[in-house]
């Protein structure tokens, strides 16, 4: 109950800062089940789903539970099954206790590969205002690379060509300008790896094709960017018309 109390005042801050009064504006109108796809993203305190039709809905969550996992699929589209609140003002929020946390392709955050255990964590590092935790990608407990984007990391994908692994690390901003980058980590059975430089034109729904010791990545057009095509084999990135 207390927990549920939290999370509600929340979002009582949240219609407060988009104008809302209080009172009558506040009560939900139509209440009921339903799954909602969208961008999902952090600010004022509060995750957002973002639909594809512009609207916005607020998050119930379990902060105990779903808050890791809601970090990490922040800056992705997901889908997200629970309840659905309709306020009286016309605003909405979907509760996602205990119905789940949101669906998605990613894989977990701990894998096995053929060079050891591959981790993503958090680590200090020191900036010019004092120390910030930033997302990291550890093998067998050593940082091999930091997030760029500053909010999270996940892995997206997992290759295994026989000779080596590889493994496509979506790296999120939380924003919406450009929500994410990418960059592929190799791994080989002598316990080295690699990591490429960042790639993308900031979409998150590259479409991903294997073809033998070759992966290509396509982004449809992403704001004022134009469509790219990289490929990837080896260890090595490439740029394709």
């Amino acid at each position: 109950m207390k927990k549920q109390v939290l999370i509600s005042g929340a979002v009582i801050i949240f219609l407060f800062l988009c104008g809302w009064v209080f009172g009558e504006d506040l009560k939900i109108s139509k209440e009921y089940k339903g799954t909602i796809s969208g961008m999902l993203e952090y600010a004022r305190m509060q995750y957002f789903l973002h639909t594809k039709k512009g609207e916005a809905y607020c998050i119930f969550y379990d902060e105990k539970t779903q808050e890791d996992q809601l970090q990490n699929l922040s800056g992705q589209t997901v889908k997200l099954e629970g309840k659905i609140k309709v306020f009286k003002h016309g605003g909405k929020c979907i509760d996602i206790t205990p119905e789940g946390v949101p669906e998605s392709a990613s894989l977990p955050a701990s894998l096995t590969t053929v060079a050891g255990k591959l981790d993503i964590g958090k680590q200090k590092v020191k900036k010019q205002w004092g120390e910030d935790e930033v997302p990291v990608i550890k093998l067998n407990g050593n940082t091999i690379y930091i997030g760029e984007g500053g909010f999270s990391l996940h892995f997206e994908k997992f290759f295994d060509f026989g000779s080596y692994q590889a493994v496509l690390v979506a790296d999120n901003t939380g924003g919406t300008a450009c929500p994410v980058s990418y960059v592929f980590i190799t791994l080989h059975s002598n316990k080295s790896s690699s990591v490429t430089k960042s790639l993308g034109n900031c979409s998150d729904i590259p479409k991903i094709q294997q073809q033998g010791k070759k992966v290509t990545l396509s982004f449809p057009s992403f704001g004022g960017t134009s469509a790219e095509k990289w490929a990837y084999s080896d260890g090595r990135i490439s740029k394709t018309k």
